[in-house]
């Protein structure tokens, strides 16, 4: 691992350990060595295990100012988790682009008049859906094979490039 992904990921670790009680879970971390790389990570195959990964943590790693100095431009990634509660990203600016790979989503994600970079939810499962009215994307944003049995709502939104792909079958 290059040195400067090295010291990203020890910042990230350090600044993450007194936010949340009970401390980083091991998958949490992963997310957080991850998002600090400069190097592209494997990609989890499709009966990987899906650990749990707190909403709270999620969001926090994609709104605080602090945190995204050490998240590699690359952004947020988090492949192969199960999301349980509500992922609230509403009226947020977030700093990082957004990968969310393989994930479970047990609740919604709410991106109402969020405003982010880019947003790539991949292969994943939405039980709550997605409300995103007026967000802004300043970058791309692509849904591909995903299953939802919530409502995915995209009205008025703004983004350079948009894809829903179908789900997978």
């Amino acid at each position: 691992m290059p040195l400067p992904d090295q010291i990203r990921e020890e910042k990230l670790i350090g600044l993450a350990k007194p936010c949340f009680d009970p401390p980083p879970t091991g998958a949490e971390e992963k997310v957080l060595r991850d998002s600090a790389s400069s190097l592209d990570q494997d990609l989890p195959k499709a009966d990987a295990p899906r650990p749990p990964i707190r909403p709270e943590f999620v969001r926090w790693l994609a709104t605080d100012s602090e945190v995204a100095t050490y998240i590699d431009p690359k952004g947020l990634r988090v492949y192969a988790a199960t999301i349980p509660g509500k992922l609230d990203l509403t009226e947020c600016h977030v700093n990082p682009a957004l990968t969310l790979f393989r994930c479970d989503f047990q609740s919604e994600i709410n991106l109402e008049f969020a405003e982010t970079r880019s947003i790539y939810i991949l292969d994943s499962s939405l039980a709550g859906g997605i409300r995103a009215e007026f967000v802004i994307v300043r970058g791309s944003l692509f849904l591909q094979r995903i299953e939802s049995t919530g409502e995915i709502l995209l009205l008025a939104h703004r983004s350079r490039a948009f894809c829903i792909a179908p789900a997978r079958s």
